[in-house]
This record gives structure tokens, C-alpha cells and sequence, in this order.
């Protein structure tokens, strides 16, 4: 009669083994299995190889294609260590005491003189975008209220910084360039004191008016729809009376156009709800 082979543990040479991992199809014994997403495995390991290859078979992904996305994968992550090693020197630079050699250095730095910096602000959105260009391959990096928030590589075209929100008050920006070698220099800080008077107008108390005179308060709750606002805003403009408009959120968020004309012809916002 022929006998049945007896199978070892893989981990534990000395362990009788009946059952297999269902990846490496290794035997191993009790003290081994993993009892995950209903299959025993010898290890973590061993199940996300799996789950890795049920998602590929899945998704009907080539090897070549998988190879590529994990070199992507791989060169991104070391983009990312490379960067925020040089932004953590910049940041310990900041503190180092600067000496006149430092500053007669920097004064005369032949990068930074080729550098053009441009800042365009919209009043109304109280936003600043600026643009810049630098040396190709070159990083600048922005600096807000002492927090490095973005950075961008020069690859021929200028660089653009886009929605800057200001805030009320100081606002504070530094730009620092990296260059190829390693070495780090400021290009150029500003400081934004942001006050809009649209602002200050619209946070007025209600208290400011007089009880000792007669007079009419006219006044407009809003719904979520528009029907005859353009008229009463016409008929209000025609006769120049200005009145208190209290608008719910859904009405903003739909109109804004009328929005901006009611806040044009003078009158004066409340809010009333968002619906």
C-alpha cells in the first residue's frame, strides 16, 4: 500500500502541514493560517500579492502597463522626499544669523537678476495671482503667513501662482528660489494689508439708526427664485431709494449677477437663511 507523504510546515520545519497558503501554495501549519477574505494565507503578504492580482486580472491590465504605473509611482515619491528636504533647508536657513558676506553674496547673485515677477489683484474677489519666471529646472516656492503652501517647477513657460485668497488683514507672502545645485535664495516677500470697504459697510449694526425722526424702512425678504427682481430693482433705481434686501443662501448661490447689481446700486444685504 502506498503511503501518504507527510508535509512540514514552511515556517515551522518540525510542524505537520496539511493545508496551503492560497498564493504561494506553501504548506503551513495551524498556527500559520490566515483566514482572510474567506482563503488561508501564510502571511499579509502573501494576501495583498493576492488582492493585487485579482485587481489587475480585474481591470485587464498588461504587465507592461502595471510596470510603468509602478515606476511612476516610485519616481513620484522620491520627487516628493527630494522636495520637501530642500523646503525643510530653507526653513532652517531662515534662522541663521546673516553675515555681511552673506548679504554682499546674495546682493550681487547673478540668478536672481534675470528673474521677472509680475502680481495682478481683483478687487472684487479680493484674490492675488502672480506669475514669475526663473532658470528651467528650477523650483520656486511659496512662502504664506510662515507656511510653505505650493511649489512649482520652471519647465519653459512661466510660473503661475493662482488664487491666493486675502485674508482681512496682513497677509504675508515670501517667493525662495531652489536651483539645480542645491542652493536656495529669496527672491522676493510683500505684505498685503487687506481692508475691504464693501466689508466694513456691509458689517454695520442696525442700531446705527435714529429713533427720534419719522421714517420708513423699506425693506425685501428673498425666496430662492428671481421672479420680478430685475424690475424692482429698476423701479428702485429709477426712483433712487436704496432699502435693505435679505437674501437666502440658495439666491446667492443662483444669481449672482443680481447680486452684484443690488450691492452696485447702493442697497444693503442681510441674510435671511441659505433656503
Amino acid at each position: 500500500m502506498a503511503q501518504t507523504k507527510k508535509h512540514t510546515c514552511k515556517n515551522h520545519p518540525h510542524e505537520p502541514a496539511s493545508r496551503k497558503c492560497y498564493y504561494c501554495h506553501e504548506y503551513i501549519c495551524s498556527d500559520c493560517q490566515l483566514r482572510i477574505d474567506h482563503h488561508i494565507f501564510c502571511s499579509k503578504k502573501c494576501h495583498r500579492y493576492w488582492k493585487w492580482q485579482q485587481f489587475a486580472e480585474k481591470s485587464n491590465l498588461s504587465k507592461e502597463l502595471i510596470g510603468i504605473a509602478a515606476v511612476l509611482l516610485i519616481l513620484n515619491i522620491v520627487f516628493f522626499l527630494y522636495l520637501n528636504s530642500k523646503l525643510d533647508s530653507i526653513q532652517n536657513s531662515i534662522h541663521e544669523p546673516v553675515t555681511e558676506e552673506m548679504a554682499e553674496a546674495e546682493s550681487i547673485e547673478p540668478a536672481l537678476s534675470k528673474i521677472k515677477f509680475d502680481t495682478t489683484r481683483y478687487p472684487l474677489k479680493n484674490v492675488l495671482q502672480f506669475q514669475l519666471s526663473i532658470n528651467d529646472g528650477a523650483v520656486a516656492a511659496l512662502k504664506r503667513d510662515g507656511r510653505f503652501v505650493e511649489s512649482q517647477v520652471q519647465n519653459g513657460k512661466p510660473l503661475k501662482f493662482y488664487n491666493q485668497f486675502l485674508n482681512q488683514g496682513k497677509n504675508e507672502f515670501s517667493i525662495y528660489l531652489l536651483e539645480n545645485g542645491g542652493t536656495s535664495s529669496l527672491i522676493d516677500s510683500f505684505t498685503i494689508i487687506f481692508k475691504s470697504a464693501r466689508v466694513e459697510y456691509m458689517r454695520r449694526y442696525v442700531d446705527r439708526i435714529r429713533g427720534d425722526s419719522s421714517g420708513i424702512a423699506l425693506t425685501f425678504d428673498g425666496g430662492s427664485t428671481d421672479n420680478g427682481t430685475e424690475k424692482i430693482l429698476n423701479i428702485l433705481r429709477k426712483n433712487n431709494v436704496r432699502c435693505t434686501m435679505f437674501l437666502t443662501g440658495d439666491f446667492l448661490k443662483k444669481y449672482p449677477k443680481l447680486v452684484k447689481q443690488m450691492v452696485l446700486d447702493g442697497h444693503e444685504i442681510g441674510n435671511h437663511s441659505y433656503s
